[in-house]
């Protein structure tokens, strides 16, 4: 509602009674700079592949797109067109890869202003309190029959 109000929509499939609970992960501003930093930085998360044969092993570094200044071993999923790539080993072919792991981060992306924008236990996964009730009581669903009775007696209020 751009004023720090949220409306919250979701199925009710059967009777009881529920408790509605919502966890904000990241505020609007946070998410403009995840978004900026995946548009600038697409490549700030690396992965790296390990490739064996025999005791020899090698390991280069991975991702959706890779500088194609050296050669690549192309691992884009035959099913889904998702797209992978692993930098050639030097010594090995591409398919002696046998393990794959997350690399780590590339580091001092944000600036320190961004980075208050996420702090664990202070803005990051906060509970959001309801305002009113956080409960609510489904009632088990009428006949259609009734229901479309009563929605044609009452067409502005449908129960």
């Amino acid at each position: 509602h751009q004023n720090g109000f949220y409306s919250v929509f979701f199925a009710l499939l059967w009777p009881g009674e529920v408790r509605v609970s919502v966890t904000l992960v990241h505020s609007s501003e946070a998410v403009q700079v995840l978004k900026r930093l995946r548009e600038e930085h697409p490549d700030r998360v690396y992965f790296k592949s390990l490739f064996r044969s025999g005791y020899f092993t090698e390991t280069t570094q991975c991702n959706l797109c890779l500088s194609a200044h050296e050669p690549l071993c192309n691992f884009t999923d035959p099913h889904t067109g998702e797209p992978w790539f692993c930098y050639k080993p030097k010594l090995l072919s591409c398919d002696t890869r046998v393990d794959h792991a997350k690399g780590g981060y590339q580091k001092r992306l944000i600036s320190s202003r961004e980075g208050l924008l996420f702090q664990s236990d202070i803005n990051i996964k906060i509970p959001l309190l309801a305002s009113g009730t956080d409960r609510v009581t489904v009632k088990p669903q009428e006949s259609k029959d009734k229901w479309e009775l009563e929605r044609n007696a009452n067409s502005d209020v449908i129960k």
